[in-house]
C-alpha cells in the first residue's frame, strides 16, 4: 500500500477507528482527513527511511479510548487492535509511562505473552513505540515493527524520535484548529444573540417609552416564566412585532404617514 491509496486508506482507518469503539476520539477526528492523510504519510516515510522498519502505525489515546487512525500495513492494524483490547503491549506501556519502549520477540513474550503470540503469527518480531503528548488530554505513539529476523539497525542521520515529534506536532495543531474554530462559532452565535436580544429591547423602548434597562428585565421576565432562553423569547417578539407591523390599518401614524403597530407581548408572554 503506497502514497497513492492515501485518501482511501485514511478513510478506511477513520471507519476502523469508529467500528472499535463508537465515538472513539471525537475531539480529534472531527473533519480529520487532512491530520489522517499527513500522519499516513508520516507512517509511509519512516519505513522508507528507518533501516529495519518494515511497518508503522501511529496510535491516539483520548482518556480510556485507544485507536489507531494511521498505519502502513493491516498488521500494525491488527497489532494496535489486540493491544487496546487487552491493556498491554509496548504501545499501551509507552504511552501510559511516557517512555520508549525497544523490545524485541524474546523480551516481548516475557513481558506479554499474548500480544507476542499474536505479532508472531503475523511476523512481527521486533518493536520501537515513541510516545507523545498533545496535551492534557490526549497522548500518543508512534508505533515501529520489524517483520521476520529485521530488527531495528543504526538509523545513520535518519532519527525515529524525530518522526514523533512531527506527528505529536501534526496532531497538536489540528486539535488547536478544532479548538479555534469551535469558539469562533461560538462568538459568532453570541453576537447573533445579542443583536436579536438588543433589537427586541429597541422594539420595546420605543413602544412602551420605556428606558432599555426596563426593556431588558421584561425579556427576561418573559424567559423564565416560559422557561425558554433569552434569545429564542427575543426572536420570536422580534418577529411577532415585524408581522404585526405589517397589518394594514394597526397602530398609529408616523410623521411621513405610513401605520405604525402598536406591538405588544406574544399573547402567552403576559406581564
Amino acid at each position: 500500500m503506497r502514497c497513492g491509496a492515501v485518501a482511501m486508506t485514511a478513510q478506511r482507518l477513520r471507519n476502523a477507528a469508529a467500528a472499535d469503539r463508537p465515538g472513539a476520539l471525537p475531539g480529534v477526528l472531527d473533519e480529520a482527513g487532512d491530520l489522517v492523510d499527513g500522519l499516513f504519510a508520516v507512517c509511509e516515510q519512516v519505513v522508507f527511511a528507518l533501516p529495519g522498519v518494515s511497518l508503522s502505525s501511529v496510535t491516539l489515546v483520548e482518556g480510556d479510548v485507544a485507536a489507531t487512525v494511521a498505519s502502513t500495513d493491516r498488521r500494525a492494524d491488527e497489532i494496535g487492535t489486540e493491544q487496546y483490547r487487552t491493556g498491554e503491549g509496548p504501545c499501551i506501556e509507552a504511552t501510559r509511562t511516557g517512555r520508549i519502549v525497544l523490545v524485541d520477540m524474546a523480551g516481548a513474550t516475557e513481558r506479554w505473552p499474548g500480544f507476542a503470540a499474536i505479532a508472531g503469527a503475523l511476523g512481527v518480531h521486533s518493536f520501537l513505540t515513541m510516545p507523545f503528548r498533545v496535551d492534557a488530554g490526549l497522548t500518543g505513539s508512534l508505533n515501529l515493527f520489524g517483520v521476520g529476523g529485521q530488527h531495528f539497525a543504526g538509523t545513520g542521520q535518519a532519527r525515529p524520535e524525530s518522526y514523533a515529534t512531527t506527528v505529536e506536532t501534526m496532531t497538536r495543531a489540528h486539535r488547536r484548529y478544532l479548538r479555534c474554530r469551535d469558539e469562533v462559532a461560538e462568538l459568532r452565535a453570541v453576537v447573533r444573540s445579542r443583536a436579536v436580544i438588543e433589537q427586541a429591547k429597541g422594539i420595546l423602548v420605543s413602544e412602551r417609552k420605556i428606558s432599555a434597562e426596563d426593556a431588558f428585565r421584561i425579556l427576561v421576565r418573559w424567559s423564565q416564566r416560559e422557561n425558554r432562553k433569552l434569545r429564542d423569547v427575543a426572536v420570536g417578539y422580534v418577529a411577532t412585532a415585524a408581522g404585526e407591523s405589517g397589518t394594514a390599518g394597526a397602530g398609529t401614524a408616523r410623521a411621513d404617514g405610513r401605520a405604525v403597530a402598536r406591538v405588544g407581548p406574544p399573547a402567552r408572554l403576559q406581564w
